[in-house]
């Protein structure tokens, strides 16, 4: 009686310690900052994070999740895995090239997520393309976004990483 709660903790223990490099994985690919969450865009409900957040020079990674609404529960999702997704950045106000990349399943840890990177030159305003082409149509959907320059990239705890990654994981419109 005596070695099975030693067992059960460590057990325990190595079922935390496995799940906390989980979310640390999955932080790095497939989360960071939402930009849209649930959100109905054509015929798709779209998710779609960048990181590094705020945004800043260089290489951007962005990862989409592209959604189908039930035909009898519209407000339940499941994922559309055959999509062409292009994603593309034009300078607002400033003179820097248009970058264009495909997001794709390959690129992903997440085999759900579509995802891809940006090279963004300038600091300045950009405005982001998001286009998703499947059976289901064509949608486009666009934002602005400031990048900064010469930010250093952020260090964040292992705290706010598993804060972060649970609220992006229950995040609902």
């Amino acid at each position: 009686m005596g070695r099975f709660p030693f067992a059960l903790i460590c057990g325990l223990v190595m079922v935390l310690v496995c799940s906390l490099g989980s979310i640390a994985a999955v932080y790095a690919h497939g989360t960071g900052e939402p930009l849209l969450a649930h959100e109905p865009v054509g015929p798709y409900i779209l998710y779609v994070w960048i990181e590094p957040w705020p945004a800043e020079t260089g290489e951007m990674h962005v990862t989409v999740s592209v959604n189908e609404p039930l035909p009898d529960k519209p407000e339940q999702t499941y994922p559309i895995l055959h999509a062409d997704v292009t994603l593309r950045a034009e300078p607002v106000a400033h003179e820097a090239e248009v970058v264009q990349a495909q997001a794709t399943h390959e690129k992903a840890v997440n085999k759900l997520f579509y995802e891809g990177h940006l090279f963004l030159a300038t600091p300045g305003q950009w405005t982001l393309y998001l286009e998703i082409r499947s059976e289901a149509g064509t949608a486009t959907h666009e934002w602005i976004l400031d990048v900064g320059g010469d930010n250093k990239p952020v260090q964040r705890s292992m705290g706010h990483r598993i804060m972060n990654w649970f609220r992006n994981l229950f995040r609902r419109g």
